[in-house]
């Protein structure tokens, strides 16, 4: 008896191995720099999150930060440009979606209001980024869409 058999390749949307789809954690990133953020995104994907953007101006990170449905995270730029992105961060505040900020600037520098705010200085790792994210994170519940 013959048994026929192929060889599919591999699904290029699946899941990274030992992540099922219905745990991928929906991650918002704003990141003005085009190769940080690259990095910063492909390291999420390997982590399992699903990436939401990369965002590089303030007007696309409130538009995504105020729509995405299931929003579990965000990492944060604290400037995109000339622009400070503490207006998202009030709106991630009341989607009660954690966040973190990211950024080569003092963060002497960060207003009273989001000093709570787990803060990693630039240059970091993706890796390292997205092992903290996930940390931080913890069990929150998707953010469901308003």
């Amino acid at each position: 008896m013959s048994t026929e058999f192929s060889l599919s390749p591999r699904r290029t949307d699946a899941p990274p191995v030992g992540v099922w789809p219905q745990t991928r954690r929906k991650v918002l990133l704003a990141e003005a720099d085009s190769l940080v953020a690259d990095d910063f995104r492909q390291a999420l994907e390997a982590m399992g999150f699903e990436v939401i953007g990369p965002a590089a101006t303030l007007d696309e990170a409130l538009a995504l930060a105020s729509t995405s449905q299931s929003l579990h995270g965000a990492v944060l730029d604290i400037r995109l440009g000339e622009e400070p992105i503490y207006a998202v961060a009030d709106v991630l505040r009341t989607r009660s979606a954690p966040f973190v900020f990211v950024t080569a600037h003092d963060p002497i520098d960060i207003p009273h209001a989001y000093q709570s705010a787990p803060f990693w200085p630039k240059p970091i790792a993706g890796e390292a980024l997205a092992a903290q994210l996930q940390g931080v994170m913890g069990a929150h519940a998707p953010v469901q869409e308003r």
